[in-house]
């Protein structure tokens, strides 16, 4: 931007240099001719200075505007960024998207705009503030500051120094308005000439009602994900599970729910039948601190389990947090309740410990793991709950699910295993 900037002075300056050669040429044509004739010529000599002070204002005023011009389009330019490419070349103007691996923006001198795959970028500058439009449907307002190595670096108002966003994340990016208006105004200031053309040009669409009205809908996402088993002969068995997830994410918090129903029977036996439900609250401290408010409610009847209910406050941190790799872990206090239907209920006061990992191991797999231990804090014992598993993603839609789950009791009641394990396929669509 440094170039356009010495480009403008120097336009200015040699417009300025023009006029101004001009109009000194003029004046001293007059003198000469004054020096020559002497007082014959003296009322002609008043009408050619006159002639002389009117040609320098009229050029003084093209020296303004032309210089106004200038100035008005290296502001209009710094609307813009610049993109600085991996092989040493340089793209200025307006940035316009960010999807499918690739960047679009719009230069000043082109018709169309320019796409290039975010591997050959090295850095970008941007001077305007920006909203940033997320897959999961967050929208995040700031100025950029730079990108590299796979992330951009926003400068925001809700998180203290810069936040770091996966480019992968990123749907598309958009001006806001004071900086389209600062822009806008700029430009009508600079081409006097198309004013009128301007004043008569429509304003952009503004979103319908409706749009505006579904905005906090898209925040949400999440998936479905159903399996089933069917087999008869010698042994007639039957099994079918469903899973429900949901996320709604913003600056501030997250909030996670989660739904889990398992059936199986066999010769006419039922066999296992329990539904889980969870759900979390996470209050942002940081961009990577956060507190946890935490509840989950279990009925198995094949565990003597009529209903376990778990509430608790716990303090979270990001390790991790890139595009093909987070980590997060937990730490906090947990009241614990079990009804039973044939044994004695049992309420417990426990700790909280729990980690998350997600890993993206190529563009189409992912791996997981959830692992959430309660260490009994008024006397022996303690409950476990891990689930491990593999998405495969087969469109941007659908994906291929497979998981273990693990729930383990030091202490289980009467004549009760420790250790129930649950293993699953399923279809899944995202949302």
């Amino acid at each position: 931007m440094l170039y356009f900037h010495c480009f403008s002075l120097l336009l200015a300056w040699r417009c300025a240099g023009v006029v101004l050669y001009d109009t000194l040429q003029v004046a001293a044509d007059v003198n000469s001719k004054s020096n020559v004739h002497g007082p014959a010529l003296s009322s002609e000599t008043s009408l050619k200075k006159s002639l002389t002070r009117m040609i320098f204002a009229e050029r003084t005023r093209k020296l303004v505007f032309l210089s106004t011009v200038c100035v008005l389009s290296f502001g209009t330019i710094l609307q813009g960024a610049t993109v600085f490419l991996k092989n040493g070349d340089r793209l200025s103007g307006k940035l316009t998207a960010i999807e499918d691996r690739q960047l679009t923006i719009r230069p000043s001198y082109a018709a169309q705009p320019v796409k290039i795959k975010i591997s050959n970028v090295k850095n970008i500058d941007a001077e305007s503030e920006y909203r940033v439009y997320m897959a999961n449907g967050d929208r995040i307002s700031g100025r950029i500051q730079s990108m590299r190595d796979g992330f951009v670096s926003l400068n925001t108002a809700s998180y203290k120094g810069e936040l770091r966003i996966p480019v992968s994340d990123i749907q598309k990016l958009e001006q806001t308005d004071e900086s389209a208006m600062s822009s806008s105004a700029s430009q009508t200031e600079a081409d006097e000439s198309g004013a009128e053309q301007d004043e008569a040009a429509p304003a952009p669409d503004e979103p319908a009602a409706g749009e505006k009205g579904n905005e906090a809908e898209n925040l949400w996402h999440g998936s479905v994900s159903l399996s089933g088993n069917r087999q008869s002969g010698n042994t007639d068995r039957t099994s079918a599970s469903a899973e429900i997830q949901a996320r709604r994410k913003t600056e501030a918090d997250v909030l996670s729910l989660l739904f889990r129903y398992n059936y199986a029977e066999e010769d006419g036996a039922l066999t296992a039948r329990d539904v889980y439900g969870q759900m979390g609250y996470e209050y942002n401290l940081s961009r990577r601190l956060y507190w946890l408010l935490s509840a989950s409610l279990l009925a198995d009847e094949f565990r003597d389990l009529d209903l376990r209910t778990t509430t608790g406050l716990s303090l979270g941190y990001r390790w991790l947090t890139s595009d093909t790799l987070s980590l997060s872990t937990e730490a906090g206090l947990t009241y614990i309740s079990r009804n039973y239907e044939t044994n004695p209920d049992e309420t417990s006061l426990s700790a909280r410990l729990a980690a998350r990992l997600e890993a993206q191991l190529t563009e189409t797999l992912q791996m997981f793991e959830d692992l959430t231990v309660y260490p009994n804090l008024q006397g022996d014992g303690h409950v476990l709950h891990n689930e491990v598993g593999l998405r495969s993603q087969i469109t941007k839609a659908w994906h291929l699910k497979i998981s273990h789950v693990t729930d383990y009791d030091s202490d289980p009641p009467g004549q009760l295993e420790d250790t129930d394990t649950t293993l699953s396929l399923g279809l899944g669509y995202s949302f």
